[in-house]
Formats: C-alpha cells, structure tokens, sequence
C-alpha cells in the first residue's frame, strides 16, 4: 500500500508489526515508516537484496456483558485519588494467560474508562467494541496502540465514555455489552533474499499458437525464404525482431528488402525450417541430434 494514502490506523499497525515506535502525529508516522521500507531494499554493485520483517499474529476475541445497576454503583475517586474503583471482569485464557477488562470511574467527571488488562510480557494491540441500543450493531469505540511489553493496571488508549451518554446508546435490557478484538503478535522475523535478474520467457502458448497460425497459414506475409528447392513464406517484422541477420537485411536498402525474397544457403531445409519455427515460437523438437546442433549454431549468429 502507498504510505501516502495510509490512514494513521494502518500506520501504526505497520510500525507496530516492523516492532517500531506508534505514537506521534500522522507526518511522524509517515516518515518513520517511510525510513524502514527504504531500508528494506539495498543495493550492492550488481547485486539486489531484499530485507524483509514481518511479525504475524493471532487473533481472539473478549465479551463482556455488565448490568447497568452495577456500573452505576462504582465508587468515584475519593480527594487524594486519582483513580477510583475498578470492576474487573472474569479473566480468560489466551495463549496460557489470563486476559480481560476493566472499568472504572475516574473523579468527578461522571466518566467511566473501560480497557483491557494482560499478560506483562505480551505484545499485542486491541480494538474495543460497544453495542448500539438504537441499532444493535457493535460499534468501535477504541482503537488502542501497539503494546511492547512491560507491567500495566491497564494498556492501550482507554476508552472514554460518559455515563449519561452511555445509558441513552448503550443499555439493551439492562446490560452494557463489550467486545474485544484482541491481536497478539509472535517474534520478528527478518529474511534476506537476493533477487535475481529476470530470466526471458517463451511467449505465452496463446501467442505461440498466434505465431504458428501466421506463419502456417501465411497470414500476410511479406517475404519468402528460398533454400534449394523450399520456400518459406514469412514476416519481415517477426524475422527482423529475433535476428540480427535478418534486421540488416530489411533495414538497409539490400536487395533482399527490395525483392522481398532471401536466398538462404549452406543450410539444409530442413534446418531452415527448424530455425523459422524456432524464431515463430521458441520451440525446438525433443529429439536432439545433428540437426539441431547444426540449428543451434544457426541461432548463435543470428
């Protein structure tokens, strides 16, 4: 994707996937992440390496359902506090690790911030989901960063919510309804691999197919190959293209180009035809014997 037209959601998932830093304003981003794709690529003399990190990840799902009753009667902070009480939820096993979610009411401002708690070594990112009463859709209230480890209460950005507002957009019978996505991330890797120069191709069996037809069908052709007594029936642009030989016949005033007839010799017949076939569609017979000895030399001064 074009880092450009990233949004700072796909920004930090980038960095934190590469084990970068995610926080800062979208242009810090943009050229955080702009520095570590040029790194990726290095050339040395004639040779290109390609470095590539990766970091995938697993991704599993927390829901939380909580009685409106029991929200409301969380303890605010008390003077001195700066926290004040905290509900936590049943804890889950992920990955060997309890996982879960908090809530808790934070001073006098009538705000409840829910967040999630984990395992202190884990490197993860979550995204936080409330249920809509009007539509009963799940709504993403959170995106939280990147997560590299160490102890917390609580990671991530929380999740402000008013308790008014809750209640008029979220209550459905009684109860407040949460999910978590939650993507926890394995190791780094990082791999080095030397690109190699691309190597011709035949053409495609439909253009191979194409060619034979023309040559075959002599489908306006313009020029004709004598050899003893064998004519071939060609095309100055095919021959000109794949052999040298033939360019600077057709190019210069020869009398080849004038007379739109070549005579070939010292080969046998059957030679040409194995070369024109071979200029037509870059196949040869699978036998391989004097013949196509005799061809290969051909082809090698064509």
């Amino acid at each position: 994707m074009d880092i450009d037209s990233m949004s700072v959601l796909d920004l930090r998932k980038e960095l934190g996937e590469r084990g970068l830093n995610t926080k800062g304003r979208k242009e810090e981003l943009l050229r955080r992440l702009n520095e570590a794709r040029q790194k990726d690529r290095i050339n040395t003399s004639n040779e290109t390496f390609e470095l590539t990190t990766t970091r995938t990840s697993t991704l599993h799902e927390i829901r939380w359902e909580i009685d409106w009753h029991v929200l409301e009667q969380i303890k605010q902070s008390q003077d001195g506090e700066d926290n004040g009480e905290m509900l936590e939820s049943a804890p889950c096993k992920i990955m060997s690790h309890d996982w879960g979610c908090y809530v808790e009411k934070f001073k006098e401002d009538k705000f409840l911030s829910f967040y999630v708690y984990g395992h202190d070594s884990a490197k993860a990112s979550y995204s936080l989901y409330m249920k809509s009463s009007k539509t009963l859709e799940w709504k993403l209230d959170q995106d939280a960063g990147y997560y590299d480890g160490g102890w917390s209460r609580g990671w991530g950005w929380r999740c402000w919510k008013k308790v008014s507002q809750l209640k008029q957009n979220h209550v459905i019978n009684g109860k407040i309804e949460i999910k978590v996505k939650l993507h926890i991330y394995n190791d780094i890797k990082h791999t080095c691999s030397k690109v190699l120069a691309a190597i011709p191709t035949a053409p495609k069996p439909e253009l191979k197919s194409r060619n034979e037809r023309m040559l075959n069908e002599k489908i306006h052709t313009d020029v004709t190959l004598k050899c003893q007594d064998v004519e071939i029936e060609a095309h100055k642009a095919i021959l000109a293209s794949s052999s040298e030989v033939f360019a600077a016949m057709f190019n210069h005033k020869m009398r080849e180009s004038l007379d739109n007839a070549v005579e070939i010799g010292g080969l046998e017949p059957e030679v040409l035809t194995l070369l024109i076939k071979y200029i037509y569609t870059e196949e040869l017979p699978e036998e391989y014997d004097e013949i196509n000895l005799l061809l290969a030399a051909v082809i090698a001064h064509c």
